[in-house]
């Protein structure tokens, strides 16, 4: 077990306990040249001291570089997700951090401490955050974002925000911070269900037009208060990103799907585009 590279650790829906996670922390401990690690621990009953165990087992894991953690559906709050990913942290060689924490009822106040402790990671290069159904808007957003500008190494990221209390400010909060991020290079960007029009849009192109060297964008808005114009002025801003060459733009409602022609015509006059793909 001291020579495991890799763990995938699959118990959603469990009894553990407390002792439980005791055990796993020990065995995890051993795991000295552990590189690879997924834990799936959908709607299990982790609280404080479960998370505590587990953080300052990986602590100890001194070559762990990719990490996942489902902690979806589950009975946790802000401290503990604070407390995790601070023992995090101080993973040295941690360069991809993947956290899935759908519907767990964090506030804006918990998102900001977690881009806190997610800003205080030395190597991170690819970050992916899942907070789907949970209680945030603009404020949590601004919080979180003004954290993650403090990344230096990030290169990659996904934000999957489907669901939550947004308006059009969110899209300017989340523009200027992403400029910020002077070596991203992918950007997966969820805001379907986010209450947000061509006005948001307009923001939202126009920041990711100062993204000097972003090169691919997945940008998923279904189920938003978009029309042609607000498609439009999004492509617009877009074509201004000076590196883009990969783009999937996932936009749906009945009117666009009328309109798909004029938004092909926008796009494919972006001069460096190598991949298309148009979602309605």
């Amino acid at each position: 077990m001291f020579y495991l590279k890799k763990i995938c650790f699959q118990k959603s829906q469990n009894k553990i306990d407390s002792q439980g996670f005791i055990s796993l922390a020990q065995a995890l401990e051993k795991c000295t040249k552990l590189s690879s690690l997924k834990i799936f621990l959908y709607q299990s009953k982790i609280n404080v001291q479960s998370a505590a165990i587990l953080g300052s087992a990986l602590i100890n894991c001194n070559e762990l570089s990719n990490l996942d953690i489902n902690l979806n559906d589950t009975q946790i709050d802000g401290q503990v997700i604070f407390g995790l990913c601070h023992s995090l942290s101080q993973c040295a060689k941690l360069q991809s951090l993947d956290l899935m924490l759908c519907e767990i009822k964090i506030s804006n106040e918990d998102v900001e401490n977690l881009g806190f402790a997610l800003s205080k990671f030395p190597n991170l290069i690819t970050l992916t955050l899942y907070l789907q159904r949970n209680q945030i808007n603009w404020k949590g957003v601004s919080g979180l974002m003004s954290a993650l500008a403090n990344c230096p190494t990030l290169s990659k990221l996904k934000l999957d925000f489907w669901g939550n209390q947004f308006n059009d400010y969110v899209t300017q909060q989340l523009g200027q911070a992403l400029q910020k991020l002077s070596k991203l290079k992918i950007l997966e960007l969820n805001l379907n269900k986010s209450n947000i029009d061509q006005d948001g849009l307009q923001n939202l192109g126009n920041a990711l037009a100062k993204c000097s060297n972003l090169f691919q964008l997945n940008l998923e808005l279904y189920f938003n208060k978009i029309d042609i114009e607000g498609a439009q002025k999004l492509c617009i801003g877009l074509s201004n990103c000076i590196k883009l060459q990969i783009l999937k733009l996932r936009i749906s409602n009945d009117f666009l799907k009328q309109q798909r022609q004029l938004i092909n015509q926008k796009v494919l006059k972006f001069k460096r585009l190598i991949a298309y793909q148009l979602f309605l």
